[in-house]
């Protein structure tokens, strides 16, 4: 499993949460829902571009075999995403954060 932060290619500022050239090549990719937070990206979160098609998008991109959204922990409720992927070509699911840390650990 690879983390891909928040899925982000070419954002606001140059922003990357992972480098353009990555390979999966059949791994799991762990995905953040959201943005980072901070004064100047807090538009972020209301952008199509940024929304978990976007991430999800990228994510087939690099070769992932699977997607997992998880949601960052500024999220409050951990929320699960809500999941709509009519393009996805593997399983995409959304996780709690503690299912995820539990998994990981």
């Amino acid at each position: 499993m690879v983390s891909l932060g928040y899925s982000i290619n070419n954002g606001r500022g140059g922003y990357q949460s992972f480098a353009s050239e990555l390979k999966l090549d059949g791994k799991i990719a762990l995905v953040l829902r959201g943005t980072p937070l901070g004064e100047s990206e807090k538009r972020w979160r209301t952008s199509r571009r940024y929304n978990v098609q976007a991430k999800v998008f990228h994510a087939l991109r690099t070769g992932a075999a699977g997607i997992i959204i998880v949601a960052p922990e500024f999220v409050e409720g951990d929320e699960l995403a809500t999941m709509r992927h009519r393009r996805a070509s593997v399983p995409v699911l959304s996780m709690t954060r503690a299912a995820a840390d539990a998994m990981l650990s």
